[in-house]
């Protein structure tokens, strides 16, 4: 007996959709482990260790070495 939703075919018989909704709640639950698992992998190897420096390294220009302006004695003047 089935106790899902029932859908009749053009021939008579009835295909029971309820076993489906187990199969996906199973494989759901798989892939959500596998998530926790890599996020507590993650915290504990050190990858979120450093979360405010790549935020303000942006913010620092990276220091350029001039050298189309310099005269002969090595000044850098504009």
């Amino acid at each position: 007996m089935c106790r899902g939703v029932i859908l009749l075919t053009a021939n008579g018989e009835h295909l029971c959709f309820m076993g489906i909704i187990y199969l996906m709640l199973i494989v759901s639950l798989a892939i959500a482990l596998f998530f926790l698992f890599s996020f507590f992998w993650a915290a504990k190897s050190g990858q979120y260790d450093d979360d405010y420096s790549p935020s303000v390294r942006i913010l620092f220009d990276d220091e350029k070495q001039s050298t189309e302006n310099q005269q002969t004695d090595g000044s850098t003047e504009v």
